[in-house]
């Protein structure tokens, strides 16, 4: 439905995480986490728990391949615990990997 705020919020999320992933590829990092974090935003006022989590995984992500491990390594157990409660196991996997490689960047 056009104009519907909670779908609107919905797709905005989705967007967001698409253009975070290319400003991450291209090496813009804080652009990149500042569209992670609006994503964050827009899933959260659409009630969509699952996307929050997404955005929260993505933005680990990020924080990794710009060498900030232990920001990512808190982000990444925050999104565990997000994806995991939404019924999200390939998420959640996911999860587990990122907090797996933070740990390793941190040298624990």
């Amino acid at each position: 439905m056009a104009g519907d705020p909670t779908l609107d919020s919905y797709h905005g999320a989705m967007v967001k995480r698409y253009l975070a992933a290319t400003n991450a590829i291209r090496g813009k990092c804080e652009q990149a986490l500042g569209l992670v974090d609006e994503s964050h935003d827009l899933a959260r006022r659409a009630g969509d728990v699952e996307g929050q989590g997404q955005a929260m995984l993505q933005k680990s992500e990020i924080l990794l391949r710009c060498n900030r491990p232990k920001e990512a390594l808190r982000t990444a157990r925050k999104a565990l615990t997000i994806l995991g409660l939404s019924s999200s196991p390939l998420l959640a996997n996911d999860a587990q990997r990122v907090v797996g490689e933070a740990l390793a960047m941190c040298g624990v």
